[in-house]
């Protein structure tokens, strides 16, 4: 029997950024800002992570269920703003 691949799953916790404080004053309904809807239940999964031996290799995989995936690195964004060519001014209506 040939042994089941290994899926890396990192832990993007280092790069997690944390929303400011929630005013609650300010929803007519805030609670549902902090619910997490997942399908699966989290409890089962360590369960069976554990009784399997398999809860060190997706050592994240519970916690980010009950708490939320992180999306990861996030790439810094920019604009660039070209000089448009001067014929754009001659066909700006078509532009």
């Amino acid at each position: 029997m040939s042994r089941r691949p290994i899926l890396h799953y990192p832990s993007f916790t280092p790069t997690i950024i944390r929303r400011p404080d929630f005013n609650t004053n300010i929803h007519a309904s805030p609670e549902i800002f902090n619910r997490i809807v997942c399908p699966y239940d989290p409890n089962a999964f360590a369960f069976f992570l554990d009784k399997h031996n398999l809860a060190s290799s997706y050592p994240n995989l519970v916690d980010n269920m009950r708490n939320g995936f992180p999306l990861g690195p996030m790439l810094q964004t920019f604009y660039l703003i070209t000089k448009q060519s001067s014929s754009t001014s001659l066909m700006s209506t078509s532009i």
